[in-house]
């Protein structure tokens, strides 16, 4: 039972951090690097939850093809999603950044039960950026959560009007050939000064964020 209300989803991120509610306005991004914490949606709950590789290799991706329902089966990984406004990609010569105007992305992800999550990742079909970035996040819109948290989330792939439209603006073009590569090629970044102070306030949050909802 998807017990989580995804009609209220965005309100209430915007509620435990403390933004309006307005109209319009939506969750600024926050730098986001290994080791980081965020705020994790589940189908019944928020947790927050660090970033982290939970394959036991921190070189390797969390790929959807390797996905298998075994894992869920045997409750070592859970699926989630993780709300975020924009994204960066880091190429060995050029780096961009994607974002939609005025909205969030909601990237899929699994966690473990260490209280860490890592993205899932797969092959960049985009035509323009494809041969620079040959994995993307996979990300969805608000109305497409049921889908990852049910029985039928390998239709994610396949159903491909799931996939989130983007508006791609490059902020950033000036890595070199000799330029230093980065550790990670699915690195999230700051684009906005509005959330200077909200790792402290999800800091003293508790998990059971609907108790705090309810209040």
């Amino acid at each position: 039972m998807i017990k989580f209300e995804l009609n209220r989803s965005l309100s209430e991120i915007k509620l435990i951090t403390g933004l309006p509610s307005t109209e319009g306005q939506f969750l600024p991004s926050q730098k986001l690097s290994i080791g980081e914490k965020f705020p994790v949606i589940f189908p019944d709950h928020i947790s927050i939850m660090a970033w982290d590789s939970i394959t036991g290799n921190s070189n390797q991706l969390l790929n959807f093809i390797d996905l298998s329902d075994d894992m869920f089966v045997k409750n070592e990984f859970h699926r989630c999603i993780i709300p975020i406004d924009g994204y960066l990609m880091n190429g060995t010569f050029q780096s961009h950044f994607f974002e939609r105007e005025r909205s969030l992305f909601y990237a899929l992800a699994l966690s473990n039960n260490e209280n860490q999550f890592d993205f899932v990742m797969t092959e960049n079909t985009h035509q323009l950026f494809a041969p620079i970035y040959p994995i993307t996040p996979i990300l969805l819109t608000k109305d497409d959560f049921c889908i990852w948290f049910s029985d039928f989330w390998k239709n994610i792939l396949t159903e491909r009007h799931s996939f989130v439209n983007l508006d791609f603006m490059q902020v950033i073009q000036n890595q070199t050939e000799n330029s230093e590569g980065p550790s990670h090629i699915h690195q999230f970044d700051e684009t906005r000064k509005a959330r200077k102070n909200l790792k402290k306030m999800l800091s003293k949050i508790t998990p059971n964020i609907n108790d705090i909802i309810n209040q």
